[in-house]
């Protein structure tokens, strides 16, 4: 190849690589804008819930995600 294809080739792997770059950036700010949105009114609706079974005294427990996910591990095992 001669120097000007080489050169051509460069440039053009650069600029895919700087738009792939840019496009990468503005989805992860995207992802953390919804995040930031979502998150708080998840942590709103968990406290809201908590008040309100208070108000209206019943026994509540907090289910964790992580003991779902070990009693599924548990149940499969049996099986």
């Amino acid at each position: 190849m001669n120097l000007i294809t080489r050169i051509w080739i460069t440039l053009l792997i650069a600029v895919v690589l700087v738009i792939s770059i840019f496009i990468s950036f503005f989805l992860f700010l995207g992802v953390l804008f919804v995040a930031l949105l979502t998150l708080p009114y998840i942590w709103y609706v968990q406290w809201r819930a908590k008040k309100e079974l208070e108000k209206m005294d019943i026994e509540y427990e907090i289910i964790e995600i992580k003991e779902i996910e070990e009693g599924k591990k548990k149940k499969d095992e049996y099986c």
